[in-house]
């Protein structure tokens, strides 16, 4: 696990990320030696990761940059292309014209339906480039059980919007600070929707 700032005279400095993997991929490969030196693990094939944490009151977790699996002392540690983005950003928008604009669409329907609806906001992973996973949270103020309902039918059936075909979704709907209602849609287009009592 590594940090992409530290604090050197009192100032905060970030690390650039070629300069980061380059410490981490040193770091790796003495702890790779290291587990080797151990009695029993001559042999034992190790995989190691590398992750880049964020700061800790960022609202995006960290990503994997790195990894390598040494077998007998062989092995070489590979870049690996992960990245949160929140929905919505520039950022986002920036790097996933589709999405933001399903994103947008997606929020609009939640705000028509309850225009006193607090707010929705997205996390995407990518992988190469490629959005995997898509997290949502949609806040609201209800006031039935029946408007609870009827706004998870709709975010069911609005997750339509998203046209990427293996992409997996997860919409939580919390009302204050209970969540009301969790919808999954699977790789496969599987939709299914969990109400709490």
């Amino acid at each position: 696990v590594f940090n992409t700032s530290a604090v050197i005279n009192g100032q905060t400095v970030t690390i650039a990320n070629d300069q980061l993997y380059t410490y981490a991929t040193t770091v790796g490969r003495k702890l790779e030696r290291y587990l080797r030196g151990l009695p029993d693990l001559e042999t034992v094939p190790i995989y190691i990761a590398l992750y880049k944490t964020q700061k800790s009151d960022a609202t995006l977790p960290g990503i994997y940059f790195g990894e390598a699996t040494f077998t007998a002392r062989e092995g070489q540690f590979v870049p690996l292309s992960e990245a949160w983005y929140l929905f919505p950003s520039q950022a986002a928008l920036q790097n996933d014209v589709q999405t933001h604009t399903a994103f947008n669409a997606y929020r609009n329907a939640v705000i028509e339906f309850v225009p006193e609806a607090v707010g929705t906001v997205g996390q995407g992973y990518y992988d190469n480039g490629r959005l995997r996973n898509l997290n949502l949270t949609v806040q609201i103020q209800a006031k039935t059980y029946t408007e609870i309902y009827a706004l998870t039918q709709l975010l069911a059936d609005n997750l339509s919007l998203f046209t990427q075909t293996d992409l997996a979704i997860t919409v939580k709907l919390k009302s204050v600070t209970d969540t009301v209602a969790m919808i999954e849609r699977t790789r496969d287009n599987t939709v299914r929707v969990v109400m709490t009592p």
